[in-house]
């Protein structure tokens, strides 16, 4: 199957251990992509609240004691499917959510 030339491939679906996020950067824009149940989520790294990146460690994006995505600036908590802030200052909010499309092992996104 061809892709459209805008997509672009983000990452292999092998190097997103389950329950886990892992960023990633192209194009000088900063990423999450989540593997939950199997489906994969990516949102923009970008924190609806403080606009900052949600890890200040590499990778460092799921609340050990929830298993959400943290936020490591005020602790907002979002939920891994759909991006909505649950816990925190901007609860109700979400992350921006990223088109993205599976084709053989990876995860391409739409920027």
């Amino acid at each position: 199957m061809t892709l459209p030339n805008s997509l672009l491939e983000l990452c292999r679906i092998s190097d997103l251990p389950e329950s886990r996020a892992k960023g990633f950067k192209l194009l000088n824009q900063s990423y999450i992509a989540v593997k939950s149940n199997g489906d994969i989520f990516v949102y923009i790294n970008r924190c609806p609240h403080a606009d900052t990146p949600l890890d200040w460690e590499p990778d460092d994006f799921i609340d050990g004691d929830t298993g959400l995505l943290r936020c490591a600036t005020h602790g907002a908590l979002f939920e891994l499917n759909t991006g909505e802030c649950v816990v925190g200052p901007c609860i109700g909010d979400y992350l921006t959510a990223v088109e993205s499309r599976i084709e053989q092992d990876r995860v391409y996104i739409k920027p």
